[in-house]
């Protein structure tokens, strides 16, 4: 079985990643292809992410409707349920492999921690700006009822239709929450402690984040001040899983760059889940201490088997 990028041997890829000039049990002597060497830059980057023995991560979860879309513009509200279940589905299962549970702090928030070793504590907070008033439970419900099967442990084991829903655009519990999490998000740009801050959902065609429904004010950041933040940022590295990133944020994404920070973006556009499933990769290459180079590949690769095209990018800072 052969690895769709440079023909690399995908049952030996741990073994060549651990013995770049040996020789692994029944193949011939194997080499590491170039970008899984970590370099010097590579190198200060983890130098500077555990200086503090901490490595702190912020996920925001962007608002889950289907939005403006060549074939859905008259439906630009219609709510994703199944997609905002299986992202939160993913993220317990990633927190299990790796013996971590996510506490719930607030109505909003999510923490989880997890040692590594040594000086290496790594703390994940999960921003949800997602929250059902009364009018809308008999919806959820039925939603989990008929389309999503879940274990004991609350996991999600199959998933039959869309798990689309209409929701009430008067929820006001909706609108604070989407205008605290705005708060929030910006609050991780401005935190000199965030190792990554992470931003999953919808660009709006480059207009800037949201984490309020589409038809309603609240949750919104516009392109400018979103620019400004990121730019400004004393944050290390942000991954900014969203779509046409290079297209609706290339000058943002080189500013960020030029003020020492480390990118990750989309060129195209992800899927709902495959731009959470990018953002896992990376946290998981950080964890192994990947280089970049290898980090970048893996999410390629979830790209190459996936259903939307796209190439995920990782910049470090420009010199």
């Amino acid at each position: 079985m052969t690895n769709p990028v440079d023909g690399v041997s995908l049952v030996t890829f741990p073994d060549i990643m651990a013995r770049p000039e040996g020789t692994v049990t029944g193949t011939e002597p194997l080499r590491a292809p170039p970008w899984a060497a970590l370099t010097e830059r590579d190198k200060k980057l983890y130098d500077d992410i555990w200086s503090d023995g901490e490595l702190n991560i912020s996920y925001f979860l962007g608002y889950r409707d289907l939005g403006v879309t060549r074939n859905a513009k008259e439906v630009p509200d219609l709510f994703m349920y199944g997609v905002y279940a299986l992202t939160f589905d993913k993220w317990r299962r990633f927190g299990l492999n790796w013996m971590m549970s996510f506490d719930r702090i607030d109505e909003y928030e999510w923490v989880a921690e997890v040692s590594l070793g040594p000086d290496r504590l790594v703390r994940i907070r999960l921003v949800d700006p997602h929250v059902f008033c009364e009018s809308e439970e008999s919806l959820v419900e039925q939603i989990e009822r008929e389309e999503i099967t879940r274990n004991g442990s609350g996991l999600i084991t199959g998933y039959n239709g869309d798990g689309a829903m209409v929701r009430d655009l008067g929820c006001e519990l909706q609108s604070d929450a989407a205008s605290e999490v705005r708060s929030r998000f910006l609050a991780a740009l401005d935190d000199p402690t965030q190792d990554l801050v992470i931003y999953d959902g919808h660009s709006r065609f480059g207009d800037g984040p949201d984490f309020g429904m589409f038809s309603r004010p609240e949750g919104k950041i516009a392109a400018e001040e979103f620019i400004a933040a990121v730019v400004a940022s004393p944050a290390r590295m942000m991954n900014l899983s969203s779509c046409s990133g290079m297209k609706n944020y290339g000058a943002m994404i080189e500013g960020a760059r030029t003020n020492g920070k480390t990118m990750v973006w989309n060129a195209n556009d992800p899927d709902f889940l495959n731009g959470l499933d990018d953002a896992l990769l990376f946290i998981q290459s950080l964890f192994e201490g990947r280089s970049m180079g290898t980090a970048e590949r893996f999410m390629n690769l979830s790209h190459a088997v996936g259903n939307w095209s796209n190439t995920v990018n990782v910049g470090l800072p420009l010199d």
